[in-house]
């Protein structure tokens, strides 16, 4: 519903009472023409209007009477009027006196029916108005709460895709920290193992060189103290005997010290970089960990009140809709009692202009 269908509206309510006026001049003329207006008029009238005024001479309540449902006939037919129709059915057997009640009964109920259209009118468009309105909010409520539906909707549907996914976040945290730390235990068992190894190899290595160091400063030391040889004697060793190159075994052993000493060495420094690197990560992982079980915490709670949300958005829609459905309903109940069909614009203005040229017609004869 809206202004071009009120202002329509507001067109055939006049275009209506201006028929009704009308009616209610062609009664009054008719009333007046029983009381002896008409006979005068026929009496000045009767060169040009023929025998069918010329009847209006006559005094008689006969020739009244005929006057006066000859004009009913003719202005209903001329404004296609159904009332005054069945009012010259009625007055064809009726005297003069009944004839005159029954057109006052008549104005009386045309002007009654007239002022009721009036009032109807005014209800009408006060109702339609109003229901307009209605309508238009209850669509607007409708259309806003369907959308805070939709995107709680959306929301909620976000926040459990954001959790399933912080979820498997905080799972393969656990498992890498678990992972972490048995790796680490096992490198720790390593490489104490490790070292151990090497200093145990280094103590080793040092006895074995205290050892030989020992032997062969006493192989030394016995050589110095042998007689020399008998001149002329036969030669059986040229020098004495002090042991094997001594130099080059202590040489040997020195170097698997040394290569000791640095497996030793590189073993602590990758324990304690592995150390290191493992508290680092635990400390990481942590507080990564306790940062995403926070935000579990507070999407979970976020979910929890946009769900109870939705529930209750879900009802205020129902509700929304139900009134909008209830003021729709009422707005076709209105177009049945305010906005029935009526004669199109060119209908209108035809038999507007025949009216006219009819009443002129009747005006002519009225007035001389």
């Amino acid at each position: 519903f809206n202004t071009v269908t009120c202002d329509q509206k507001a067109s055939d309510f006049k275009e209506r009472q201006r028929l009704r006026g009308e009616e209610l001049a062609a009664i009054d003329k008719a009333s007046e023409a029983i009381q002896g207006t008409v006979l005068k008029v026929a009496d000045k009238k009767s060169s040009s209007k023929g025998t069918s005024l010329a009847a209006l001479r006559s005094d008689s309540g006969g020739a009244k009477r005929e006057q006066a449902i000859s004009l009913l006939r003719e202005k209903a037919e001329e404004l296609d009027s159904n009332m005054l129709s069945a009012l010259v059915l009625r007055a064809e057997g009726d005297s003069l006196s009944k004839i005159r009640k029954m057109i006052s009964d008549l104005v009386t109920r045309l002007q009654q029916e007239a002022a009721a259209d009036a009032e109807k009118d005014g209800w009408c468009k006060k109702e339609l108005a109003t229901n307009g309105q209605t309508r238009s909010s209850k669509k607007e409520l409708v259309d806003t709460v369907q959308g805070e539906v939709n995107q709680l909707k959306i929301d909620i549907t976000e926040l459990g895709d954001d959790l399933e996914s912080l979820q498997k976040d905080i799972a393969s945290l656990a498992k890498d920290r678990e992972s972490a730390t048995k790796l680490r235990e096992n490198e720790k068992v390593e490489n104490k193992a490790t070292i151990k190894d090497a200093q145990d190899a280094q103590k080793a290595i040092a006895q074995a060189t205290a050892a030989l160091d020992s032997f062969y400063s006493r192989a030394k030391a016995k050589a110095s103290l042998l007689q020399k040889p008998v001149e002329g004697a036969p030669e059986i060793f040229e020098d004495s005997y002090t042991g094997m190159d001594s130099g080059a075994v202590t040489a040997l052993l020195e170097v698997l010290q040394a290569d000791f000493v640095r497996m030793e060495s590189e073993t602590e420094t990758a324990e304690a970089q592995s150390l290191g690197e493992y508290t680092k990560f635990m400390s990481d992982s942590a507080v990564d960990k306790a940062s995403k079980e926070k935000e579990v915490e507070l999407k979970t709670a976020s979910k929890t009140e946009k769900t109870n949300g939705l529930t209750t958005k879900k009802i205020d829609l129902k509700d929304a809709q139900k009134a909008l459905k209830a003021a729709t309903e009422y707005f076709e109940e209105l177009k049945g009692q305010c906005m029935k069909p009526v004669m199109t614009r060119e209908e209108k203005m035809e038999k507007r202009k025949q009216e006219i040229e009819s009443l002129k017609d009747v005006l002519e004869v009225l007035q001389g």
